[in-house]
């Protein structure tokens, strides 16, 4: 797990053009199915919500990929 302070910190480690997707108001748990896990508090949307928009974004990551996929 990481904070927001640790990101701002280590980002000029890592190449200018990465780019970065927060899913407000979700929980690390959110992106496994492994149950809660330490310090990640109280969600403040829906893990429905949630997964959505984490489906999204890996989906985004993936088409900037180039490349063609299986099918499409």
């Amino acid at each position: 797990m990481t904070t927001p302070a640790d990101i701002d910190r280590t980002r000029d480690n890592l190449p200018a053009s990465t780019g970065f997707t927060e899913i407000v108001g979700g929980v690390h748990a959110y992106f496994g199915d492994y149950g809660e896990q330490p310090g990640d508090g109280q969600p403040a949307i829906d893990r429905s919500v949630a997964t959505a928009e984490i489906s999204a974004a890996a989906v985004n990551f993936v088409d900037g990929l180039g490349g063609t996929r299986p099918g499409g």
